[in-house]
């Protein structure tokens, strides 16, 4: 009976310490952000500026700026007044400029660069410093991190029409066929998309985009504790590439548009209504492939090589094959980076944990789409 009365203490008392615990260390947490965020006030190293969006689940606050701290790079963030990270541009073309809408994901976007460290900021200043330049060019950033084809269909429609563009010039990237995975579609009368629905994400009241959590214990801790949240920013940072790699493997299969088939239609969809609304309005369209950086390099998959890396079951450009072949019958001019990004390998060119191009990648792929543009006879 004693025997049995002491492990209940024991228990009791254990249960207790390991709360006292928890509520000494969140304490701690709170008060170390607490004190980081009034030195930096700006310096974050999460991105509260999303806002509720009626059609696209989320957009960008406008007027909004941060300073983005990670272990790898330190940036500036800023929105102009139409949540574009971006210098103002008027709507009215008032100085008659050949205008080109950057289009895409975070790689338009400029995850981990400044702007003027971002490949359409660099390709603006190469046709403008052109001595055979016509016009006058003036490029808009419409890249949003995590925006997938559809979403990025729908900003172009709402927000980017407006400026009366002359071109589009669209990086495509491949991994975002998993986060179109949970999309669903409210379509209008032609069967166009009118409405993105996501059930496994939502904008925290902070501005936060988070995914939702099936397991009511640890949603709610992760809601209510800072102390949980800062340990699992700093466990998917340092897994973040391999989690990445792992996920993004079954595309790198021969049969994935078959055994994805809804996916990819949902992809392949998203980019024909993107051509038939350009059409619609007179408006050149160029499309630009961006790859994944281990397809470059066997050096890119270690240690994740040995593992899962079989030539027999994987083959690295099976998902440009699968893009060129339908830009092809869409007759829509594109440019595939891969083989570029292969001949230049060298480490540099994405960040070491982060899956993103450094500035030194965003050179190279400015480089090769205006070289492109130049033997598309758009650049004289």
């Amino acid at each position: 009976m004693r025997k049995r009365f002491f492990w209940i203490k024991y228990l009791i008392f254990s249960i207790f310490f390991i709360v006292i615990l928890f509520l000494c260390l969140e304490s701690l947490a709170r008060i170390y952000l607490f004190v980081r965020h009034k030195e930096e006030r700006y310096v974050l190293d999460n991105l509260p500026m999303a806002l509720i969006s009626e059609n696209r689940i989320f957009e960008l606050k406008p007027n909004y700026y941060q300073k983005h701290k990670s272990q790898e790079f330190e940036i500036d963030i800023q929105t102009n007044s139409n949540g574009l990270r971006d210098v103002e541009h008027s709507i009215l073309n008032q100085e008659e400029a050949y205008r080109i809408i950057a289009l895409g994901n975070s790689f338009t976007f400029g995850w981990g660069v400044n702007q003027e460290e971002t490949w359409w900021k660099i390709l603006e200043e190469q046709l403008n410093n052109n001595p055979d330049a016509k016009y006058k060019y003036e490029m808009i950033n419409l890249g949003v991190w995590m925006y997938t084809f559809d979403q990025q269909f729908l900003r172009l429609k709402d927000k980017g029409l407006k400026y009366n563009p002359d071109l589009v010039v669209h990086g495509i990237y491949w991994p975002h066929l998993r986060t179109i995975t949970n999309h669903n579609w409210e379509v209008d009368s032609s069967g166009d998309i009118k409405k993105i629905y996501d059930p496994t994400t939502y904008v925290s009241a902070e501005g936060l985009l988070k995914s939702k959590d099936t397991n009511i214990f640890l949603s709610f801790f992760k809601n209510h504790s800072k102390l949980l949240n800062f340990i699992i920013s700093k466990l998917q940072v340092f897994f973040l590439k391999d989690q990445l790699i792992t996920s993004d493997l079954v595309f790198l299969q021969e049969g994935s548009i078959e055994d994805y088939r809804e996916v990819w239609q949902k992809t392949f969809e998203s980019i024909k209504q993107t051509k038939r609304l350009l059409d619609q309005h007179g408006i050149q369209y160029y499309v630009f492939l961006i790859p994944r950086e281990v397809q470059l390099s066997e050096n890119e998959w270690y240690p994740l090589f040995i593992n899962y890396m079989n030539e027999q079951m994987y083959e690295n450009d099976i998902p440009q094959k699968n893009f060129i072949e339908f830009f092809d019958e869409l007759e829509i001019s594109y440019i595939d980076l891969l083989p570029v990004f292969r001949s230049n390998y060298k480490s540099s060119l994405y960040f070491q944990m982060d899956p993103h191009w450094t500035k030194i990648g965003h050179e190279l792929a400015s480089e090769e789409i205006f070289n492109f543009l130049k033997r598309e006879s758009f650049v004289k």
